[in-house]
């Protein structure tokens, strides 16, 4: 019974008072007590201890709401990262049993094709099928040879990732480099192969979006001799203004004389970019370059560095509460792919973990002829040996 501090019996206003109380408590109301007087306090206090001896059990603690809370956080956040993940995997393993070129492997005169392996100079060997092969380019305006404005594929880089050993290989691929690329009509029907600049291969490949990049896999596929190729991501050059702001701009070391395009950028000059100097970098070839080749490569460098400046500020954006969402949203309105969301997911993650600073490796070439009609071509043998190298295992 709860009696006032001077021990009198209560009044109705506080019987009706420790009936509420009491209601709560039974309720384990944990902000009931905070209502009590120091009297009332002591005399629940004391009956609770009363009981404890009588039944030998424990007064039931209350879970507090707060904790009720941060455990369906926590299992919310758990269920978040677990789904996650395994869109992860099934991106990983979806890439690694992707070839999107469908083009049949074969090899050049002197080496032999019996089934999946190939062989070469007495020795065999089977493809790498722990390897995700990514095909990332550019599409933006250049000036063909006969002084007409084109969109074509430029930028291109075959991106090599083996899912075992964790490493990465970038291979260069010029976008004037010679091919067997197919040719689509206006209905988008297969027309004839052509032996054309793999860059061109964009404009050649029918009408619509995906078929052209398709194209574009295809045509870099033949010249690796049927290699798989898992997918690729598409970067809108027009756009890399946009891009170039959204990170804050990108700092770098100018790798060659641009001043016909932009007084500023002068070759070994320290230069924190503008959207528009960004554009003129990454899209346009030096008018002193010594060769078609020179000019190509002298671009695919300058590319090369800028994409590597990029990744390292995303990684950092990306990190911001506030700026990793509308950063990544950015992205996906500026770059294409034929990925699902599980292989853009495996794909971003995983080249976002990558040391972007390695330089690429550059494919073989003839020099030499062709150069007058923008034409590089592959010195197959030794290309034939260096994709051996990369993507096959003895």
């Amino acid at each position: 019974l709860l009696t006032s501090g001077s021990g009198r019996k209560l009044t109705r206003r506080e019987e009706r008072r420790k009936r509420i109380i009491e209601e709560e408590m039974a309720n384990d109301d944990p902000f009931s007590r905070e209502w009590l007087t120091p009297d009332e306090t002591r005399a629940i206090e004391h009956r609770e201890e009363l009981r404890k001896k009588r039944t030998g059990k424990k007064t039931k603690k209350r879970r507090r709401p707060g904790r009720i809370v941060l455990l369906v956080i926590i299992i919310i956040i758990a269920a978040i990262v677990a789904s996650g993940i395994g869109l992860y995997m099934t991106g990983k393993n979806n890439l690694l049993n992707s070839n999107i070129s469908a083009v049949e492997q074969r090899a050049p005169e002197g080496a032999g094709v019996s089934g999946d392996a190939l062989s070469y100079n007495g020795e065999t060997w089977h493809y790498n099928d722990n390897l995700i092969n990514m095909l990332v380019f550019g599409v933006g305006e250049e000036v063909s040879a006969d002084g007409t404005e084109r969109l074509a594929a430029t930028g291109i880089f075959l991106w090599s990732y083996d899912t075992e050993t964790k490493k990465t290989n970038l291979i260069a691929v010029p976008g004037h480099m010679m091919s067997d690329c197919p040719v689509y009509d206006d209905n988008n029907e297969y027309v004839h192969m052509n032996d054309q600049q793999i860059g061109a291969s964009y404009a050649s490949g029918g009408t619509t979006e995906l078929r052209r990049y398709q194209n574009v896999a295809t045509s870099v596929s033949n010249m690796f001799y049927g290699l798989p190729i898992s997918g690729y991501l598409v970067i809108d050059m027009t756009e890399i203004s946009s891009m170039n702001d959204m990170v804050g701009g990108i700092s770098l070391r100018v790798l060659e004389d641009l001043t016909e395009y932009d007084a500023a950028l002068i070759d070994g000059e320290q230069i924190a970019l503008t959207g528009a100097q960004a554009t003129v970098y990454v899209n346009e070839r030096s008018i002193v370059a010594e060769s078609e080749y020179a000019a190509e490569t002298g671009l695919q460098k300058r590319q090369l560095q800028y994409l590597q400046g990029f990744m390292t500020k995303l990684k950092t954006g990306m990190l911001s509460p506030s700026n990793g969402k509308e950063m990544f949203e950015q992205i996906r309105q500026d770059t294409y792919s034929d990925m699902e969301i599980p292989e853009f997911i495996y794909m971003f993650v995983t080249m976002m973990q990558q040391n972007m600073d390695d330089e690429a490796i550059p494919v073989p070439v003839m020099t030499g002829e062709g150069d007058a009609a923008q034409e590089i071509r592959a010195d197959q043998d030794a290309l034939f040996e260096q994709m051996l190298t990369l993507f096959y295992q003895k």
